[in-house]
């Protein structure tokens, strides 16, 4: 008699409000779920590629002890010793340069489009310039910790691992130097720091990557339209080489060689960030609930 009476006394706005509740509860509960897991990541560029596609102008260099951008990675900018193309559109582009593509609007960079169409709520920038700076004593960009390892793996198949160490790296909205050395006015899209990574390869292939899981972000619009101050990360970068893929039977080192490269960039968000996302989840919900009474 008592559960009838209690049961009588709830409101049809109580059954709602209750309702309004759970669902709430659920739809969190499924976004800290997605967040701790599959979206355990963010996407900072989702590609760099050169445009045009330039297969004899190589995007990344080793010479055989350290890893740095080649001629196919530097935008023409806007200077007088080349086509100065680093504020044009896509179809008016010149060999060398970079398009980046980032999933985040990004109003107000000159060389840049908003994608509406084929990939929504994206950027894409024209011409931009990757710029790998050597750090710690080394003089051309990521330098080699030690030598090369090779690991076979049976049915003829051997892989080849180079460690690497530090460099710092940006990207840029074009070249921000002319030919003339005259500091010009790009945009710093993204920059960080590569603590460790490595270049992995098939050996007697030109297929190879390199691959870091040590990166932490500094800078850089990409990160601020991504909405951090500083957040750790990596990349992944893949190389059609030329040579094939070998080891320098002298040094132990990869032996050297020129690539063509794409790439993307990640961030790994901490898990305080989840919890502020959460939070703000709960004050939209909050601020829901108080329109509805």
């Amino acid at each position: 008699m008592k559960f009838l009476v209690a049961t009588k006394s709830i409101s049809v706005r109580d059954l709602r409000r209750w309702k309004f509740l759970c669902f709430t509860a659920i739809l969190l509960g499924t976004f800290l779920v997605a967040s701790s897991s599959s979206a355990g990541y963010i996407t900072l560029v989702d590609s760099f590629a050169p445009l045009p596609p330039s297969p004899h102008v190589y995007e990344m260099i080793w010479n055989g002890s350290e890893l740095y951008e080649g001629p196919g990675a530097i935008g023409t900018g806007f200077g007088t010793g080349g086509p100065g193309d680093g504020q044009q559109p896509m179809n008016l582009q010149f060999v060398p340069g970079l398009l980046v593509q980032t999933p985040f609007v990004i109003h107000g960079i000159l060389g840049s489009v908003i994608n509406l169409v084929s990939l929504p709520n994206s950027t894409a920038f024209f011409d931009a310039t990757l710029d790998i700076i050597p750090v710690g004593g080394a003089h051309w960009g990521i330098p080699a910790t030690g030598p090369a390892t090779i690991t076979n793996l049976g049915s003829g198949i051997s892989v080849i691992l180079q460690p690497l160490g530090r460099a710092a790296f940006e990207i840029w909205s074009t070249d921000p130097v002319e030919a003339s050395g005259d500091v010009e006015n790009p945009v710093l899209l993204l920059a960080g720091m590569i603590e460790k990574a490595a270049i992995t390869s098939f050996f007697g292939t030109p297929v190879g990557a390199v691959l870091s899981a040590d990166v932490t972000y500094t800078g850089g619009a990409i990160l601020d339209a991504a909405g951090f101050d500083e957040v750790k990360g990596g990349f992944s970068w893949t190389l059609l080489s030329t040579p094939i893929f070998s080891v320098n039977p002298v040094t132990k080192y990869l032996a050297a060689f020129e690539a063509n490269a794409t790439g993307q960039f990640y961030a790994v968000p901490e898990p305080g960030t989840l919890a502020l996302l959460c939070i703000g989840g709960l004050g939209l919900a909050g601020y829901a609930w108080r329109k509805r009474r």
